[in-house]
């Protein structure tokens, strides 16, 4: 059964079983909910959750708490340059005495 219209990446069950969680292009994290009636599977329309920076690959996996609520998820480290740093000198001199 097709979940999803774009590519997915490590799809994980919630743990009550009625939700299937999936990185997708454009760097979304996507939902589908699922039941069974009378045995059969049914997926609904999946759902964007948020925008994130997983980086996928083998054996990087998401996981998520048991409520839907909180993501774990493996990110690409920033590159260096990517953020300015601030070097204060002196630093000592901007402390006030009381």
């Amino acid at each position: 059964m097709r979940l999803s219209s774009t590519t997915g990446y490590a799809p994980q069950w919630l743990g009550t079983g009625d939700v299937v969680y999936a990185a997708a292009d454009q760097r979304l994290m996507m939902a589908v909910a699922v039941t069974t009636t009378g045995g059969v599977l049914r997926a609904g329309s999946p759902r964007e959750l948020f925008a994130h920076r997983y980086s996928g690959g083998r054996g990087n996996r998401f996981n998520i708490d048991r409520g839907g609520r909180r993501f774990l998820l493996p990110v690409e480290q920033e590159q260096p340059g990517d953020r300015p740093i601030s070097v204060i000198v002196n630093w000592p001199s901007l402390l006030t005495h009381k």
